[in-house]
């Protein structure tokens, strides 16, 4: 039986709240007979549609989904013009859309309840540990969450009547480097014989850097100082000592959103549909179509580094085992995808990207894996878009039949999926590098979780680049051809003439050089004709130019005409034309006649061209026997000679007006 789709939306999908929420999610699915499909985004960008106009495509992908239900990471995915796209796609649809960690008009808001849960970890210092001296290792200045947590550290603090002054408060930025920093300052203003009772902070990475420099110092955690944090990571629970955090309730957040999306789905469309009313701008609002928002808990998790739970040796190990193991993982996985670029490097068939994948991909048996490409990535001109399938792998086993699919299918093997019940998670992202989307990926999973996702990512990528690296790789050598083919060209041309289409002077005589040179010549007879314009000058004085290159082309094809059986013709510059032609011409009745032949398919281009002075070239020419001591050159000047004789006959000669 086919599944209905939950889908979710965001970026970093592998940080591991969001995959807390996503394990909870798929399990209440799968109970409830439903499928979650989770459509990873890379955009970082707030406003740039430009970087976004790829990632457009997911919202075709929802719209061939039977869908019962769409969750979008708001906060994390950030960009508008996405935000927008999916909840209109959604809304459109009139199926419950969810936003998480963000207020969204027309959709059920999903809110962490940040507040009670950092009020909790700070009350549980103060009360129960009746710590007096604390200190607060923040986020990044002006950001939200780390003023609001603040907020409540400073509110907790005063209502117990305790000191806080400039030094309560250092920034460490959520991450491992600032805090280094702010914990070195905090210890350095505070002295060695004044540490603070205990140090809250605002998230879990922090507290474990934090922990990590007081270790340095030789300062004990929980002795000497209690330190806490917020988040509930698993990297907080593999620290020494464990880390005392605030942990999300996403089993109940998930519960909820399935609980409402199975009663949506099981009302009456009709029904609903009279039922809901609509906000000012015809969206439908989470309240206004029967839902209230859902608020996530947080609870106060009490570990090691506050002192409420003892160290345990046992857990260390354990913890340090599954760390080598997830370490040797990684390893292994950023080896084989730096292969898999290594490949591709120099690669411009996107076949061998097919060929190489099942290598690089040996080590990991993914329950499902698909990829596939569009025809179009080498076209500039865009043709009906058909998918190419470069992946298929079912346990491990590779199915790389290279099928095509068009576009508009989405993936024909996706019903299949969604009736396999041996799954209850699909992985999708998009290949490409911002606006250029070569295609997407697929991958299903029993249950998510961080480190399958993370390689999922990763493989993304990687896979990414080394489509990009082909393409880039075909368009090289697409261009590489054009260059050669031009200069092939070039080259052509430079032993022409621009004017008259002839060989030039000096290709004239490589070719004819060749000719003489070429076995088969060997004992022929060649005739050798060399001619020049009477008159040019006069007809360019009184015609203008451009009669004048008129003449130059008309006596071209004169020149031509002569040479057509096996000759080569060529204009010397200014108004001299040659030509030689190897074996009998049946132009050629006389050889003593070549100046009227020449002459007189002058006398019929100019009637045709209907002009009113005459066209008239001096000739000379010779024939002579091919020989391995014949000299071309020399034959050329003795043509040259006769040509000399007969345009002398003629000196002062001009071409009158008939």
């Amino acid at each position: 039986m086919k599944r209905k789709v939950i889908a979710v939306c965001g970026t970093w999908l592998y940080e591991e709240s969001k995959v807390k929420l996503l394990s909870e999610l798929t399990k209440k699915a799968r109970e409830k007979g439903y499928v979650v499909v989770a459509m990873s985004f890379t955009t970082e960008s707030l406003e740039d549609n430009k970087e976004v106009k790829g990632e457009l495509k997911f919202v075709d992908i929802l719209n061939s989904l039977d869908l019962a239900g769409v969750l979008i990471h708001s906060e994390s995915l950030k960009n508008k013009t996405l935000i927008s796209a999916l909840k209109n796609a959604v809304i459109k649809r009139n199926i419950p859309c969810f936003s998480i960690e963000r207020n969204e008009e027309g959709c059920i808001n999903v809110i962490p309840d940040f507040w009670d849960g950092f009020e909790r970890a700070v009350r549980h210092v103060v009360e129960h540990h009746k710590a007096r001296d604390l200190k607060m290792m923040a986020g990044f200045k002006g950001n939200s969450f780390s003023e609001e947590r603040i907020e409540i550290f400073k509110e907790i603090l005063t209502e117990h009547s305790l000191k806080i002054d400039d030094n309560s408060i250092y920034y460490g930025d959520f991450w491992e480097i600032p805090t280094m920093i702010a914990t070195e300052r905090m210890l350095i203003d505070c002295g060695e014989d004044n540490l603070p009772d205990a140090v809250i902070c605002a998230n879990d990475a922090m507290a474990i850097t934090v922990c990590n420099v007081l270790f340095e110092h030789g300062i004990r955690v929980p002795e000497d100082v209690i330190v806490t944090g917020f988040d509930g990571i698993e990297s907080g629970e593999k620290n020494i000592p464990i880390i005392t955090t605030v942990a999300a309730d996403y089993e109940t957040a998930a519960e909820e959103i399935v609980n409402i999306i199975v009663s949506d789905g099981d009302k009456d469309k009709g029904e609903k549909g009279d039922k809901s009313a609509e906000t000012k701008d015809g969206k439908k609002s989470g309240e206004s179509a029967g839902h209230q928002d859902i608020i996530i808990k947080y609870g106060l998790v009490p570990n090691e580094s506050c002192g409420c739970k003892p160290h345990s040796d046992a857990r260390v190990r354990n913890n340090f085992m599954n760390s080598v193991r997830k370490g040797e993982d990684a390893s292994w996985h950023t080896y084989e995808m730096n292969r898999l670029l290594l490949n591709m490097s120099s690669e411009y068939r996107v076949e061998r990207v097919i060929d190489v994948l099942p290598q690089v991909l040996k080590l990991w048996k993914h329950v499902y894996m698909h990829a596939d490409i569009s025809t179009n990535m080498f076209k500039e001109i865009p043709e009906e878009d058909k998918r190419l399938t470069i992946l298929n792998t079912i346990y491990g086993r590779f199915e790389a039949d290279k099928s095509n699919f068009f576009e508009g299918e989405f993936y024909p093997e996706f019903e299949r999926l969604l009736e396999d019940v041996s799954f209850g998670f699909i992985f999708i992202r998009l290949l490409g590098i911002k606006e250029n989307i070569y295609g997407k990926l697929i991958e299903a999973f029993d249950s998510p979780d961080v480190r399958g996702l993370k390689r999922a990512d990763e493989l993304c990528m990687f896979l990414s680049s080394a489509l990009n690296l082909v393409v880039n790789n075909y368009r090289i050598r697409t261009f590489e051809t054009q260059v050669k083919k031009f200069e092939r060209e070039k080259k052509r041309y430079s032993d022409k003439d621009y004017l008259t289409g002839l060989y030039n002077r000096m290709g004239y005589l490589k070719r004819l050089k060749m000719l003489f040179k070429a076995v088969e010549n060997e004992g022929r007879d060649v005739i050798v004709v060399a001619a020049d314009i009477d008159n040019l000058q006069w007809i360019n004085d009184n015609y203008g130019y451009d009669e004048g290159d008129y003449v130059l082309k008309a006596v071209a094809t004169a020149m031509t005409y002569l040479g057509l059986e096996n000759g080569v013709c060529g204009r010397q510059g200014g108004d001299g034309y040659e030509c030689a032609i190897i074996g009998e011409s049946a132009r050629i009745k006389d050889i003593k006649n070549v100046e009227n032949e020449i002459n007189q398919t002058l006398l019929k281009v100019n009637e045709m061209a209907n002009k009113s002075y005459k066209i008239h070239v001096s000739a000379g020419a010779l024939k002579a026997k091919i020989t391995p001591m014949s000299n071309p050159e020399e034959l050329l000047n003795e043509a040259k000679n006769l040509m000399y004789e007969s345009k002398n006959k003629i000196k002062g000669r001009r071409m009158h007006l008939d």
